[in-house]
């Protein structure tokens, strides 16, 4: 094969790949000793808590707190995940998703928290679901009322933001989430191995395209 030819079916390769990626996870933690949200309607509890924690996280994470992106959410938590405190803990998790064509209909969640204060779930920054109250699961997903559950929220096509916001004043419990999409029965850790796969987006593909081609190009006249 001719290197141009070569190259070609090179960039053609890395261009078909791209979607390879599962869902991203980030969890960040900073200090806080905020009360739980006022009563309210869950909109107004949904925004404490939504500008409560962004308003942190334009400050870096002081001792004990941190951002990192673990491989799964399945029992993080601030004071193992981020080697620091197990008090006044602000939390914000983060899970960008892709869902193909094929997935398109339904997705359920279902959180287990340890926020002592209250907390918020958004997708694609509208509201799910926002409490004020105690939330500890236990590790139980048949806690009814201590998790977030989400039952078959309408999801089309492309790519997704998962957002957990929530608060700790004690003691720093394990945290995980689960999806399941419609019409399945199984429950499944988010994870960086799930089945969500990113989308590139189409002005992405077009550029790493022509990136690829670009290079393809170069080569040939340096060849001559």
């Amino acid at each position: 094969m001719k290197p141009f030819s070569l190259a070609l079916a090179l960039a053609l390769t890395t261009l078909a790949s791209l979607p390879a990626a599962a869902s991203v996870i980030t969890l960040q933690t900073r200090q806080s000793t905020a009360a739980a949200a006022p009563a309210g309607t869950p909109a107004q509890m949904g925004s404490y808590y939504q500008n409560l924690v962004e308003g942190l996280l334009l400050q870096a994470p002081s001792a004990g707190y941190c951002d990192t992106m673990p491989a799964a959410y399945l029992a993080l938590e601030n004071s193992s995940n981020c080697a620091g405190s197990n008090t006044d803990i602000a939390f914000k998790f983060t899970v960008d998703f892709g869902i193909s064509a094929a997935q398109a209909g339904s997705i359920s969640f279902q959180v287990g928290p340890d926020f002592g204060k209250g907390g918020a779930v958004f997708l694609n920054g509208a509201l799910l679901a926002a409490s004020k109250d105690d939330l500890w699961w236990g590790g139980n997903y048949g806690a009814s009322t201590e998790i977030l559950s989400l039952h078959n929220i309408a999801i089309g096509a492309g790519n997704h933001r998962l957002a957990i916001y929530g608060l700790e004043a004690c003691c720093d419990g394990l945290q995980s989430a689960q999806y399941r999409l419609g019409g399945t029965k199984t429950w499944a850790p988010l994870s960086t191995t799930d089945e969500l796969k990113a989308v590139p987006e189409p002005l992405t593909a077009a550029l790493v395209l022509a990136g690829l081609l670009g290079m393809v190009v170069a080569g040939r006249k340096r060849g001559r």
